[in-house]
């Protein structure tokens, strides 16, 4: 009679702690899942921030650029200067 009373304690033990480590899982693997769609959700928001970008730089592309916007693009990103002009570097110190 004793031998199937700690049995069966035994039982009970084994699946309180399956069932535990199982919890400890299912909520683990739902705290990831919700990271996951956190991360989802600003990748979205940043792919149609680009995706406007894209749009508006083609619309450019597709109007052809003025003689002023491609001079500003050269002097701004490129850092090119007109042949006629004196280009000056300051110095720090």
């Amino acid at each position: 009679m004793l031998k199937r009373v700690r049995r069966g304690l035994l039982l009970k033990a084994i699946l309180l702690v399956f069932f535990v480590y199982a919890s400890a899982q299912i909520i683990e693997l739902q705290i990831q899942i919700y990271e996951k769609k956190q991360a989802i959700a600003e990748y979205q928001v940043a792919n149609e921030e680009l995706e406007t970008a894209n749009e508006s730089k083609q619309n450019d592309i597709d109007k052809g650029l003025t003689d002023e916007q491609v001079e500003k693009i050269a002097r701004e990103k490129l850092g090119l200067a007109s042949p006629d002009e004196t280009v000056f570097v300051g110095v720090p110190g």
